[in-house]
């Protein structure tokens, strides 16, 4: 589903009269991805763990902490409505990353950790997920790296309807365990 939506939101143009502005918007989002792809090319067990640990483990449990813990119980209370709340928090979240071009798969991304931090009531289980997103993704390019894989990271997880279906009901499923 994230690559669904991430490929529907990469197809957004800005009018013809924000063509500067789309023009850093592409420039800085080009100067994260290169930045990114230099953090994650590594072919060492130890560049796997300190990736692991840095953009796995410090953004699931920062980001996590100050979104769902403090910025969205916050919000919870002050808008007295849970789903505005989230919602408000989840649109900041994907903000913050400053890429226009990701912000509805974070946005969705969002909802859900938030969702799944309001029922189940436990920070652990939106850290949890988090780490697991960011983690597939340290070590879908460490595979590469090393050659253990040819698999096209920017295509990664993009499916067919049926395994788009599984997808989501393995998430209702997870939302169901989770609050029950």
């Amino acid at each position: 589903l994230n690559s669904v939506l991430a490929e529907w939101n990469s197809n957004v143009k800005l009018p013809e009269s924000m063509a500067a502005l789309d023009e850093i918007i592409k420039s800085l989002s080009k100067l994260m991805q290169e930045t990114l792809e230099k953090m994650v090319n590594v072919s060492d067990i130890s560049g796997l763990i300190i990736n692991l640990i840095m953009i796995a483990g410090l953004a699931a449990f920062g980001e996590e902490l100050l979104f769902r813990s403090v910025l969205q119980s916050f919000l919870v209370k002050k808008c007295k409505n849970a789903h505005i709340g989230i919602l408000i928090t989840s649109i900041i979240f994907s903000l913050i990353h400053f890429d226009i071009y990701g912000f509805l798969p974070r946005l969705v991304l969002g909802l859900i950790l938030g969702y799944m931090f309001y029922y189940s009531k436990s920070i652990w289980v939106p850290m949890i997920m988090h780490f697991l997103n960011n983690g597939t993704a340290v070590v879908v390019y460490y595979l590469n790296n090393i050659g253990a894989t040819n698999i096209d990271v920017d295509t990664f997880g993009q499916t067919k309807l049926f395994p788009l279906l599984l997808s989501i009901i393995a998430t209702i499923a997870i939302f169901w365990f989770v609050i029950h």
